[in-house]
C-alpha cells in the first residue's frame, strides 16, 4: 500500500484556510463573503504550517508542508 497520502484543511463555519499568496484585499473580500456582518475586531488572522503531502512517511521534508493563512471568526 502506498503511503503517498495528501491532506488539505477544510473550512468550517468559523474558520477559513487560504493559500499564503493571496492579496490582502482579496482576503478581506473572502471574509466579507463568508461572514457578511462580522466586525473585523472579531477576526483572528494567523499562519499555519501544515503537513499536506506524503503523509505517513517518517522522514521530514519541508516540501511536504504548506503554509496557509488561517482566518477565524471569534463571534
Amino acid at each position: 500500500m502506498s503511503k503517498n497520502y495528501t491532506y488539505w484543511p477544510s473550512d468550517s463555519d468559523n474558520t477559513i484556510y487560504i493559500s499564503s499568496d493571496i492579496k490582502f484585499n482579496d482576503m478581506l473580500d473572502l471574509i466579507k463573503e463568508k461572514w457578511p456582518n462580522v466586525s473585523l475586531e472579531k477576526i483572528n488572522i494567523e499562519t499555519e504550517y501544515i503537513h499536506t503531502d506524503c503523509i505517513g512517511y517518517d522522514v521530514y521534508d519541508p516540501m511536504d508542508y504548506t503554509t496557509f493563512i488561517k482566518i477565524v471568526n471569534n463571534e
